[in-house]
């Protein structure tokens, strides 16, 4: 018996080690990766960003289906025909965005539910290039494709009826069907997702926005059960997240692809200006300046935001009260005006624009009263038609009461006439009014939003009521919420400060009257000094004017000397300034300097002056006397003589090489003057060039005359001899 207990552990301890571990509590259980193929084709065209946005909502809502079923998850991104492909080969799990439609013969499984959207678009082939959405002749009796889905019929039917178009639906029962029915030519326009193009359409015009699904193959039942209870979950336990996910897609996804039909664009192009009545002023929602008359405010600047949209001229008035506003419209003195549509049957053969804003109305109540307590009594102020009954029906036990002005409406609340009124949230924030009412509260957490929309009266042209519901889906949400805010600053004046900050306002006026009373005692303090400082400037002023003079008679002086002095031409010394210059250098020279003169005279100079004018004269001189400041060492000093003739002087220390050194002067001025440019051109000039040099000691080196004389002679020698040359005289 004992061997028998023993080999039973045995066998059981054998048994556990072959069983497999146990997961621990703390493990992670390990989800599968799902593949996921996108069909991110886009066609060129405007609706390139509502796709972009679509795909930014379908993103988001994945995410919020792995955090329901811990999915991994990879996107793929491809063309429709890959993914699916893909599909069928077992490398994706999933596809979207599709229309079940599209594959009514395939035996395929799709999901429950509007977990991802599409942009439905209206495609030709792409050889055909009459077709213009913005031109119905183009389309008119055209045959349109489509799916077999009541969805998407009936979506391209209301675009068809918006657009005026006379066509024909066919259907087809799936999306091969639909493409080969355009490449064949049955059709000349289809209605398709991208996920049905081949790549050879030719985009036309969006449609609409469209939800789709997600596909996949019989394989994958367990993948598409999971799918559908994560978005069923979804729908049921969080119904915010598709509402916020719409509002921050879809809805600008629809503002992205808003266009005019040609009716519309035809209509706008003759409109007339479209006159909107307002029963008195409201501030901050309708305000008029008295000094210029101008009409200012939230709806005034909604009506700027339309007219920059459409194109179309939107004229405001003001009536005194609702009745006369109401004769405006009924005697044509006005189209249109703000207005909350409630199914008034009076109202019943005007015309409603889609609604353009949600105007926030907050409730102010007594201080004693309860925050829950239903209201029995209601007032509110006179601004909009349709209020009073929109406010009734919210509130069937209470009697709804108007009043003329805001704050008849608080004092009311105040003396207890009534339990409640409610004000526009921006009067509110502008006016800060209620704050002086100490016996009131607001109630901010209740606040109820306020459908406004354009009411028109009932001969008014259709077209123009669709055209502004067509501008409204353009216009961005955030513009109208940066006019209503930029509308409910509040005007900063003594008084509201004194109901905001009462405390504060008190210290700072205090602080500030200490600040003024410290300036005043430095102010006069610094008077005294201020004159004794003004008294040092007129002074300094005096001295300083004297400086100025001073320097202006130098400064005319030296301009006076310069004139006199210079050639205006050439800038070089003149005659007088020359002569007088060489004889004071002469005069001064040290013993053991020599000096060399040279006079120039150019050749050819008359034949070129004669040929081709005084200004081509005056070019060569100007270009002439450039070379030879370019050339020549610092030291020298240069002269016109007059006409074409120049004269250097060049003073230097005697090393016995002073010949030498004049000749490869002269040897480069002569090669200067050879290759001399002027404007442009060769200036057909050459140089000949007379040199005296008084090498140190001589006895009449401080002569001028007699250097000159002997220059001037070795001048003529070469003049009359080869021109084109130098002569240097030796003393």
């Amino acid at each position: 018996m004992h061997f028998v207990q023993k080999l039973s552990c045995l066998l059981l301890s054998l048994i556990l080690l072959a069983l497999p571990p146990t997961r621990s509590f703390a493990e992670p259980p390990a989800y599968q990766t799902i593949r996921i193929g996108i069909a991110n084709d886009r066609r060129p065209g405007p609706a390139n960003d509502a796709i972009r946005l679509l795909t930014s909502y379908n993103t988001a809502y994945l995410a919020e289906i792995a955090k329901i079923t811990h999915w991994q998850y990879e996107i793929y991104h491809g063309s429709a025909a890959d993914c699916l492909q893909r599909l069928r080969d077992g490398r994706l799990d999933l596809v979207a965005p599709v229309c079940s439609a599209a594959f009514a013969d395939e035996n395929f499984l799709f999901s429950d539910g509007y977990s991802c959207y599409a942009v439905l678009g209206l495609y030709a082939r792409g050889d055909n290039t009459s077709i213009d959405a913005d031109y119905a002749a183009t389309i008119n009796g055209s045959t349109i494709g489509l799916l077999a889905s009541d969805d998407i019929k009936s979506r391209l039917q209301f675009y068809i009826n918006a657009n005026g178009w006379s066509v024909t639906l066919r259907t087809y029962p799936s999306g091969d069907a639909l493409n080969a029915a355009l490449q064949k030519g049955e059709i000349q326009l289809m209605a398709s997702t991208v996920f049905n193009l081949t790549g050879t359409e030719r985009w036309v015009s969006f449609v609409t926005t469209i939800p789709q699904q997600y596909l996949t193959t019989p394989a994958h039942t367990t993948l598409m059960s999971e799918l559908n209870q994560a978005i069923l979950n979804i729908e049921m336990t969080n119904p915010s997240f598709e509402t916020r996910l719409e509002r921050e897609y879809l809805d600008p996804s629809i503002y992205k692809m808003a266009r005019y039909s040609e009716q519309q664009q035809a209509y706008i192009r003759t409109a007339p200006t479209v006159r909107v009545v307002f029963p008195g002023t409201f501030a901050p929602l309708v305000q008029k300046n008295n000094d210029f008359g101008n009409i200012y405010g939230i709806a005034p600047d909604i009506l700027t935001l339309l007219m920059n949209a459409t194109g179309i001229v939107f004229q405001s008035s003001i009536a005194s009260s609702y009745d006369e506003a109401e004769r405006m419209l009924r005697t044509h003195d006005a189209e249109a005006m703000f207005a909350v549509y409630v199914n008034d049957p009076k109202l019943q053969f005007m015309q409603f624009s889609n609604n353009i804003l949600w105007l926030p109305f907050t409730p102010v109540i007594a201080r004693a009263s309860s925050d829950t307590a239903r209201p029995e009594r209601i007032v509110l102020p006179t601004c909009y038609t349709g209020l009073r009954d929109f406010f009734q029906r919210l509130n069937p036990q209470a009697k709804v009461t108007e009043l003329a002005d805001p704050e008849e409406c608080l004092y009311a609340v105040e003396q207890g006439q009534y339990d409640c009124t409610y004000l526009p949230q921006p009067y509110l924030s502008k006016n800060k009014n209620v704050l002086l009412h100490f016996q009131l509260k607001v109630l901010e957490s209740t606040t109820v939003s306020v459908p406004l929309c354009l009411m028109f009266r009932a001969d008014a042209p259709e077209t123009l009521c669709r055209t502004v519901n067509t501008a409204l889906l353009g216009l961005p949400q955030n513009q109208l919420a940066q006019i209503i805010q930029r509308n409910s600053e509040p005007d900063v004046s003594f008084g509201y400060l004194l109901s905001q900050h009462p405390l504060s306002l008190t210290i700072g006026l205090l602080i500030v009257f200490t600040i003024l009373a410290t300036a005043i005692f430095l102010m006069y303090r610094n008077r005294l000094e201020q004159e004794k400082n003004r008294v040092l400037r007129a002074r300094e002023l005096e001295l300083q004017q004297a400086l100025d003079a001073v320097e202006i008679l130098q400064e005319d002086r030296d301009n006076y000397k310069h004139n006199a002095e210079t050639d205006h031409l050439t800038g070089c010394l003149n005659k007088a300034a020359m002569t007088a210059q060489c004889q004071q250098i002469l005069e001064k020279i040290p013993d053991n300097w020599s000096a060399a003169f040279f006079i120039i005279d150019l050749d050819h100079f008359k034949e070129a002056n004669d040929t081709y004018g005084h200004q081509r004269g005056d070019d060569i001189l100007v270009e002439f006397s450039s070379m030879l400041y370019d050339i020549l060492p610092p030291r020298t000093h240069i002269g016109r003589f007059g006409g074409d003739e120049f004269t250097l002087l060049i003073v230097q220390e005697d090393c016995g090489d002073c010949v030498a050194y004049a000749s490869m002067l002269a040897e480069l001025i002569l090669e200067q003057t050879r290759g001399l440019i002027v404007c442009g051109t060769p200036g057909n000039v050459t140089a000949s060039i007379g040199v005296a040099i008084s090498p140190a000691g001589s006895g009449d080196r401080r002569n001028l005359d007699s250097i000159f004389r002997r220059a001037d002679r070795a001048l003529y020698d070469v003049k009359e001899s080869c021109r084109d040359s130098y002569r240097i005289y030796q003393h």
